[in-house]
C-alpha cells in the first residue's frame, strides 16, 4: 500500500496459541468460538505480524516480533510453527536488516520485541544494527519495574544491550516522528502503549497496536483482559475507531490471522471489518 512517498507492508513472522479466555474477555467462549475453535486447551490461534514502512532513506519497523533467539514467551503460547527470519522477510522487498533506520515499539511485551537481538557465540546482538528504538518512557520505566509473573509478558532484558549502545529513543508522549508518522500514547494494555498513524494526501494508515489486535476485537463488546488499564483500554479503543472508521483510512492488526489490510465500518448498531483490496 502506498501513502504519499511512504510504502507499506504487513510481515507475517508466525502464530501463536493464546488462552480464548485471555482474548476475548468477558465473551461467553459459546460466542466466541464460532469464528475462532479453540483447541482441547481453550488455546485459539493468532497471528504475529509486523509493519514495514519504506520511505525515502529511511525504512521503517512497527514492533519487532517474537525472534528466534530463545523462548521469549511461555512454551504453552508457542506450538511448532515455523518462525520466518527477518531476513528471509525483508528479502522479498529488497532489504536486508542492515538497511532498518527506525524501529518503533508500540509496547515491551515479548511478542513485540523478541524479535530486536538474536544471539551469537553467546551474545546477544542487534538484528538492526544501524536503527534506533523508539518506545514511551513511561513504557521503558513501567517494563524495568515489573516483578514476578508480570516478567513472561515483558522482554525487557533483550534491550538493555540497546539502551547501553545509545539506541534506545525515550519518548515524552504524542510525537511526529517523521513527517507525516505520529505516535499516539494510549496506555491501556500497557503502561506507555503507543499506536502508530501514517497520514498522507487522501489516504491514512492507522496501527492500533494491542488495544485491538485482531479484525474481531472492532466489535464494542469485545476486548481482551489482558490489560493493566482496563477504563484506558476501553477509551483508547473507542478513539482508535473513531479515527478508523474514515473513509480515507486502512488499518491492519497484529495478531489477525491473515496479514492484510482492513476497512473499518460503522453500521449504526456496532463496527465491523472488511479486508481492504
Amino acid at each position: 500500500m502506498q501513502i504519499d512517498g511512504f510504502k507499506i507492508a504487513v510481515l507475517h513472522e508466525t502464530y501463536l496459541h493464546v488462552d480464548g479466555g485471555i482474548l476475548f474477555g468477558e465473551v461467553p467462549r459459546e460466542d466466541w468460538e464460532l469464528f475462532l475453535k479453540p483447541d482441547e486447551r481453550n488455546r485459539v490461534k493468532i497471528g504475529v505480524n509486523q509493519i514495514l514502512v519504506m520511505g525515502e532513506k529511511m525504512n521503517i519497523l512497527i514492533d519487532a516480533g517474537i525472534g528466534s533467539k530463545r523462548q521469549s514467551v511461555k512454551t504453552a503460547f508457542l506450538p511448532p510453527y515455523y518462525r520466518t527470519s527477518f531476513r528471509k522477510r525483508l528479502m522479498s522487498f529488497g532489504l536486508i536488516p542492515e538497511d532498518i533506520t527506525h524501529i518503533i515499539f508500540t509496547h515491551l511485551h515479548a511478542d513485540h520485541v523478541g524479535g530486536a537481538l538474536t544471539i551469537k557465540d553467546g551474545h546477544l546482538l542487534p538484528v538492526f544494527p544501524f536503527a534506533e528504538y523508539f518506545v514511551q518512557k513511561q513504557e521503558w520505566d513501567s517494563a524495568l519495574s515489573f516483578e514476578g509473573d508480570a516478567k513472561r509478558f515483558v522482554r525487557i532484558q533483550d534491550l538493555l544491550p540497546l539502551s547501553a549502545a545509545g539506541k534506545i529513543r525515550l519518548l515524552n508522549g504524542d510525537v511526529e516522528l517523521v513527517k507525516g508518522i505520529f505516535l499516539e500514547v494510549t496506555g491501556g494494555h500497557s503502561e506507555g502503549h503507543q499506536m502508530v498513524t501514517i497520514k498522507g494526501e487522501g489516504k491514512t494508515f492507522v496501527f492500533p497496536g494491542d488495544i485491538c489486535p485482531t479484525e474481531y476485537h472492532v466489535h464494542e463488546g469485545i476486548n481482551t483482559a489482558a490489560n493493566v488499564k482496563p477504563s484506558d483500554f476501553a477509551a483508547s479503543k473507542q478513539l482508535f475507531l473513531r479515527k478508523a472508521v474514515a473513509s480515507d483510512t486502512v488499518v491492519a492488526f497484529p495478531h489477525s490471522i491473515n496479514p492484510v489490510f482492513y476497512k473499518i465500518r460503522d453500521t449504526g448498531e456496532n463496527y465491523v471489518c472488511e479486508k481492504y483490496l
